[in-house]
């Protein structure tokens, strides 16, 4: 986390005082602002916090996942802070070229890859108020909780996977509204999948 904010603090000093905060579907910047606006970004590692304090009610022998999930998150919000940063600190305006990133591709892999991952990680999920497929129906027994989370991690695989995909090949200007489809989709089948779960538990009863 520490790392993090020096990181954010560092570039936000480099910038020069006006530069886009913002970038349209086409990668183009469609606002100009302050670059203290960016200091939100010191904000975002800090929110690492909770996930430690979650370890602190973690079962025993589960601390270890705990500790891997608060490092991931850390990891994905410094490459935010590379990105993002990194492309208003080199706008025009600055000593250098703007780089030829396009944010909405890379949202897309990098979204895809953390959905993939928490869908590895969703079936080892014990009952817990913080991660996994938390739904009314999943939470009724601590079988609709195992079949729920096993589900959903397939569902977030696959979701994963496909926005890998629609990012790499798609056009720039429909990769965000693309991934945006299948997201709904995913979150929707795991929902509804929950649902006929829990009514299977029920009829069994």
């Amino acid at each position: 986390m520490a790392l993090d904010v020096l990181v954010a603090s560092v570039l936000i000093h480099l910038m020069p005082d006006q530069v886009p905060v913002h970038f349209n579907g086409a990668n183009e910047p469609d606002r100009l602002g302050s670059k203290y606006e960016f200091l939100v970004a010191i904000l975002f590692p800090l929110c690492g916090v909770f996930v430690v304090m979650g370890s602190k009610n973690a079962p025993i022998g589960k601390e270890r996942r705990w500790a891997w999930g608060a490092v991931a998150f850390e990891v994905f919000v410094l490459g935010w802070i590379l990105f993002y940063l990194t492309k208003a600190l080199l706008y025009d305006g600055a000593p250098f070229p703007e780089p030829d990133l396009d944010a909405s591709r890379w949202a897309a892999v990098i979204g895809g890859a953390l959905c993939v991952v928490a869908g590895n990680l969703m079936p080892k999920a014990d009952r817990n108020p913080f991660f996994g497929l938390r739904t009314p129906w999943s939470e009724a027994s601590p079988e609709t909780w195992r079949r729920s989370q096993r589900l959903g991690g397939y569902a977030g695989v696959a979701t994963g996977f496909a926005m890998i995909v629609l990012g790499l090949v798609l056009p720039a200007r429909l990769v965000t509204p693309a991934v945006l489809l299948v997201l709904l989709a995913g979150f929707a089948a795991a929902i509804v999948g929950s649902y006929v779960i829990y009514r299977q538990e029920l009829g069994k009863q």
